[in-house]
């Protein structure tokens, strides 16, 4: 209590409190957050290692967004039943983004997929973009596709630059060369016909939680990363129709402001954009907890990685970077979705264990 008085004023109300640690809550301990908690109620330092549960029945997908393809399908998820821990029960989802699958699959990243493939918990992998390599060509994409299909569980995909943005081969100097919209569109539609659940941009259920998978998809942008304006209709459309439901946005980019570090930094190439449009649509829809991203490559040795930088200034949302997946970057994080929080934590698929720092998000 006394962290909290110091951080959030002592004098507020529990419910100006509690809206401070929302915005702080990165950088703030268990104790913080258990201090605001009724007399007992389960601290938050029981929130241990969670994977290896059992699977069962129950849950079901919600309705997509508009197919850009005409007859595209949509992958349901598989009827989960929410697992068990100290804690409650939670559904989890694990993050897997900037795989850029290459010819050769580096061991660490095949154990990554591994890994994943062996925790019984999971009720849905995110694939935040870059599955490919470097250009989305076919070979890149059927690569990606390969190695997917090993995780053995459900995963919805959505684009990154290198997906579509490129054509397949380099100018004389070696570098790469953006492509027509005839070409971006045609790269589009091959990865929608490759990967689940055969759309851009769709939402799923998961409990009382609205996950909106978006996909960088304008055709002649000058930057990597941005969303097209039927797209963000859609978004709009579906936030508002769903006000009621706390909402996790994925994304391939970060929003503009959540890094600090980096020479690219909340550059416009290495943000979300629009991102005017972005940040206004998300400042009426506070129902919106979380941007999950990847593309910046920021892993758990970035400061940047968990921080109050990642607060999304005038919205409710705060941004989860995700590490690349490959090299020697061997981490991934997990979002368990509880009824009342989520909790985001950090695998070290290296060390074969969790990061001790966690993050939690008291959820209304």
């Amino acid at each position: 209590r006394e962290h909290v008085n110091a951080l959030c004023g002592s004098a507020a109300s529990e419910n100006a409190q509690r809206a401070c640690l929302l915005q702080h809550q990165s950088n703030l301990g268990a104790a913080c957050l258990n201090a605001l908690k009724p007399a007992g109620a389960r601290p938050a330092q029981n929130e241990r290692s969670v994977h290896g549960f059992s699977r069962a029945q129950g849950g079901a997908p919600g309705p997509d967004g508009p197919a850009i393809l005409p007859a595209a399908g949509s992958a349901a998820i598989p009827t989960v039943a929410p697992a068990q821990e100290a804690g409650g029960s939670y559904k989890r989802v694990v993050v897997l983004t900037d795989l850029h699958v290459e010819p050769r699959v580096p061991a660490a990243q095949s154990k990554v997929i591994k890994d994943i493939s062996s925790w019984d918990d999971v009720a849905l992998v995110a694939v935040t973009g870059d599955v490919c390599e470097k250009y989305g060509s076919a070979a890149e994409l059927a690569r990606a596709k390969q190695l997917l299909s090993k995780l053995g569980r459900s995963y919805c995909a959505v684009t990154g630059n290198h997906d579509y943005i490129y054509r397949d081969k380099p100018d004389k100097d070696g570098d790469k060369v953006k492509g027509s919209e005839t070409e971006r569109a045609a790269k589009l539609k091959a990865f929608q016909e490759a990967l689940p659940p055969g759309r851009l941009y769709y939402i799923r259920q998961l409990g009382r939680y609205l996950l909106v998978f978006l996909s960088v998809d304008d055709l002649d942008s000058k930057h990597l990363t941005e969303i097209s304006e039927a797209q963000l209709n859609w978004l709009t459309g579906t936030l508002q129709k769903n006000k009621a439901a706390p909402t996790i946005i994925f994304f391939h980019s970060p929003l503009k402001g959540t890094l600090t570090s980096g020479k690219n930094a909340n550059t416009p190439g290495f943000v979300a954009q629009p991102e005017d449009k972005i940040r206004n649509i998300l400042a009426n829809n506070r129902q919106v907890v979380l941007w999950v991203s990847g593309h910046t490559h920021t892993s758990p040795t970035s400061p940047d990685f968990s921080s109050r930088a990642n607060y999304y200034g005038g919205t409710a949302a705060t941004n989860i970077h995700n590490s690349e997946v490959g090299g020697g970057h061997n981490w991934t994080n997990s979002l368990f979705l509880y009824k009342n929080k989520i909790v985001v934590k950090t695998y070290d698929h290296k060390a074969g264990d969790w990061l001790k720092a966690q993050r939690v998000f008291p959820v209304p």
